[in-house]
């Protein structure tokens, strides 16, 4: 589930019907939203679909640039690229979206975390087979050769090594889940503000089996403000393939957290 939490209001988004149509178009209030999902980068970020005065409705081109969705807006026909939601051609040439803070969790930690919470219907309007996985086995696809990637694979983790990055104006702090789940809570500093990324078992993959709810358990993580009474650190996301982190941010290193992001022995902690 990607789970959204804006004013109060909580829903979620299963990824059972996101790995099918890739864009859902919403609104808490006055907030219009795009929640937007890439299978091939396991990336699910959640946008505010305003540009000035204009609210855009966003859909997908069926494209891919550096194995990343592109989509576009029905509104200006501007390309998007959805990892880092700059306009890449079009009206809006080098805007970038609003990135609005997000969760991916299991349904049961949906639940108890917003009792009250809403979920995206499966009447869509559409028939797919929703709890179907369109690209099985992809999670075990040969390292060195990812589907539907043709760039350089950065040999220092596996190119479909799942991560959290977290963005703090230019800086990025990288952290591999293969990390996380021999050290669950990492804490530290980025752009100049404590840190803490946690990590939490019981989300299974998408991309596993070909019925999702068989595929393999991979956890979840997210990032945290200590201070703030556990807000959410910026536009925390979860990424699959490393290759796309480097192509976004040149400057990221997919070997770890940064230098300023240490490691904490602790007991696993309950994500929220």
């Amino acid at each position: 589930m990607i789970a959204v939490d804006i004013g109060g209001q909580a829903r979620a988004y299963p990824e059972q019907i996101l790995v099918w149509h890739e864009i859902v178009n919403d609104s808490f209030g006055d907030v219009p939203i795009t929640v937007s999902y890439c299978p091939l980068c396991n990336s699910a970020i959640v946008f505010d679909r305003r540009v000035g005065h204009r609210t855009l409705t966003f859909g997908t081109t069926g494209k891919l640039r550096k194995s990343d969705l592109v989509m576009w807006d029905r509104q200006t026909q501007s390309w998007w690229q959805q990892f880092t939601g700059t306009d890449l051609v079009g009206r809006y040439t080098g805007t970038t979206l609003r990135p609005l803070d997000s969760q991916v969790l299991s349904w049961a930690q949906f639940k108890a975390s917003y009792p009250h919470g809403t979920v995206l219907s499966r009447d869509t309007g559409f028939q797919r087979p929703y709890g179907s996985n369109p690209y099985p086995s992809y999670d075990t696809a040969p390292a060195s050769k990812p589907p539907f990637y043709s760039g350089r694979v950065d040999p220092r983790l596996p190119a479909l090594e799942r991560v959290v990055a977290v963005f703090a104006g230019e800086q990025t702090a990288v952290v591999p889940f293969s990390t996380l789940i021999r050290h669950p809570v990492i804490t530290g500093s980025l752009g100049g503000r404590p840190l803490v990324v946690l990590y939490a078992p019981s989300v299974v993959s998408a991309l596993d089996a070909g019925t999702i709810s068989h595929s393999r358990e991979v956890g979840t993580a997210g990032a945290f403000d200590p201070i703030a009474g556990g807000a959410r650190y910026g536009s925390p996301r979860l990424v699959m393939v490393c290759s796309a982190i480097r192509q976004a941010r040149p400057g990221t290193s997919p070997a770890g957290p940064s230098p300023s992001i240490t490691r904490k022995a602790a007991a696993p902690a309950a994500h929220r």
